[in-house]
């Protein structure tokens, strides 16, 4: 009976369920008998390691600066990471406009060499000022709608700022 008892003990133990009694009584079974079982063994493993004491007595300050030190470090990866792109896409702007062969007799340069041509497309000047002052609107109010999403998007910005500072 003791022995299905502590069997169950065990499978709750390692299953992560057991209480703290439980263990307790895992720890003192475990912690007196000598035999090679993987219990025995690791139980006598976690009775030395709580006996052990921490040697630095500045342990605290020594993690921190290590930690400070490898934060440091992701700084100095990310500052990289952001100067590679940068490169990249000077790189690809200037193979775009060098490299990019241009063929004589294109259409493109067909067109700049002729002057441009203005034709009237309304005959009565106040039927194009309406038209364009219609364009302009819509134009304008794309425009505001945008001017939004910008002023949510300093919005966001500056929450992220503060939160920065904070920590």
């Amino acid at each position: 009976m003791l022995m299905k008892n502590l069997n169950d003990l065990v499978k709750k133990y390692w299953k992560g369920i057991s209480e703290v009694e439980e263990e307790n009584t895992l720890k003192e079974y475990f912690g007196k008998k000598e035999n090679n079982s993987i219990e025995d063994e690791y139980f006598r493993y976690l009775e030395y390691k709580r006996k052990e004491k921490v040697k630095a007595p500045d342990f605290d300050r020594e993690l921190l600066r290590q930690l400070e030190n490898h934060r440091g470090i992701s700084r100095v990866f990310q500052r990289k990471i952001y100067w590679q792109i940068a490169a990249t896409v000077v790189i690809l702007v200037a193979a775009s406009v060098f490299f990019i062969p241009r063929q004589k007799g294109s259409p493109d340069q067909e067109m700049s060499s002729k002057p441009a041509v203005t034709e009237d497309t309304y005959k009565d000047p106040l039927l194009a000022y309406e038209e364009t002052k219609k364009a302009l609107l819509i134009i304008s109010s794309n425009l505001n709608k945008s001017k939004t999403y910008a002023t949510e998007l300093v919005k966001f910005s500056q929450s992220q700022e503060n939160l920065k500072k904070n920590n």
